[in-house]
């Protein structure tokens, strides 16, 4: 047969701040959902964004470029994609940054996209503008999302005085 103990007294008053303070206490815990701010993945993808920028807008001045000039534009794509691996494994390396890590690897396809039309055809003058407005919303949403990390740590730092 099953007894049930009722509580009564000092025990249930007792039993009832216990309740209470754990409740209080799973109230105050936080829960990340999303990597803290990363002030070097912030600095590196601003810095890829320069040097995209000052390559593709030195080919637009120029009125675009031939495959005949890919040779020289080597340099600048082996080192640009070494920087977005090396960017991928930083991202990777924290945990709940999944969303970063998404829009890395769709930066690194536009790249990869990119050489592989300066290699075949080379980059007309409204192609490299086209591809510079769709490498800056990537950019542009990379640093957005390190921003509210920012912002976010910022907030939900204490504040002392």
């Amino acid at each position: 047969m099953l007894k049930v103990r009722v509580l009564t007294g000092w025990n249930r008053t007792v039993s009832i701040w216990a309740v209470t303070a754990l409740l209080f206490l799973a109230g105050c815990a936080s829960v990340q959902l999303i990597a803290p701010y990363d002030a070097t993945i912030d600095q590196r993808v601003t810095n890829l964004q320069t040097s995209a920028d000052t390559f593709l807008q030195k080919i637009i001045s120029k009125g675009g470029s031939s495959p005949s000039d890919y040779p020289s534009h080597v340099e600048f794509y082996n080192s640009t994609l070494v920087s977005i691996m090396t960017l991928q494994t930083r991202v990777n390396a924290i945990s709940d940054n999944k969303e970063t890590s998404n829009q890395i690897q769709i930066l690194q396809k536009q790249f990869l996209s990119l050489q592989e039309k300066d290699q075949k055809d080379g980059l007309n003058t409204p192609v490299a503008q086209n591809t510079l407005n769709a490498l800056n919303g990537t950019f542009q949403a990379i640093l957005t999302l390190e921003i509210a990390k920012k912002s976010l740590n910022t907030s939900a730092a204490p504040t002392t005085k």
